[in-house]
């Protein structure tokens, strides 16, 4: 069979790839680098521009449908999820979750969750995770820093909304997955002036959160 001819029918798939082959580098940094494969995307962004991507980076591997092995699940031991909140300086104080969402389409939500003692996990949707998050941290967190948290729970739903999932009733357990796509191109793209590692912090702290109420049992992994 002709070389070229096999070629194009892609039976020299083993043949190894150079790195100055200009075909197939769909991962592209925001910069205008494109790579062959992740890895080697991910080795320069972490090298070059201190793990954060670049707006317009495509990676291909940032929100895929497709699940790679079985989830991490918690070790059920006692986590200190505040001390994030902590290391930030935004631990102290209380807020009133009424007040700062009285116009917000979580308000319902929030009234129903005040005073949850227990629940059944599938009966909480990301609406009611929310809601019940921002109940949590408003009795640990004072009302200007409470707000930023608010801010960041606002978007976070807003992203889901719009790009991802159309639909207040689903369910908590791929949050932490999408807390990566929020992060690495929602914030960058759509309220680049909201503090990427505020935010990013404030992704973990959730993350945990709903690790420690059994709402996932997918640890957060930013790339």
């Amino acid at each position: 069979m002709d070389l070229n001819l096999k070629s194009a029918l892609g039976f020299d798939k083993n043949k190894r790839r150079s790195k100055n082959d200009k075909v197939n580098r769909s991962f592209t940094c925001g910069c205008g680098k494109s790579y062959l494969s992740y890895p080697a995307l991910y080795t320069h962004i972490k090298t070059k521009h201190d793990g954060y991507n670049p707006q317009e980076t495509i990676s291909n591997n940032s929100f895929s449908s497709k699940k790679r092995g079985r989830p991490k699940k918690i070790i059920k031991e006692d986590i200190d999820i505040n001390k994030i909140l902590a290391e930030i300086m935004i631990l102290g104080g209380t807020s009133d979750p009424k007040s700062e969402l009285v116009d917000s389409p979580l308000f319902a939500s929030i009234l129903r969750w005040q005073e949850y003692k227990g629940f059944k996990e599938n009966d909480v949707k990301c609406d009611d995770s929310f809601a019940m998050y921002l109940n949590d941290t408003a009795k640990i967190v004072e009302p200007h820093n409470f707000n930023k948290i608010v801010k960041f729970v606002e978007n976070l739903r807003n992203c889901l909304e719009k790009h991802l999932e159309p639909n207040a009733k689903r369910d908590t357990k791929s949050l932490p997955e999408k807390l990566n796509y929020f992060i690495q191109h929602y914030i960058p793209l759509y309220i680049p002036s909201f503090d990427r590692k505020l935010a990013t912090s404030l992704a973990v702290h959730f993350s945990q959160w709903l690790l420690t109420k059994g709402l996932t049992d997918i640890k957060l992994s930013l790339i």
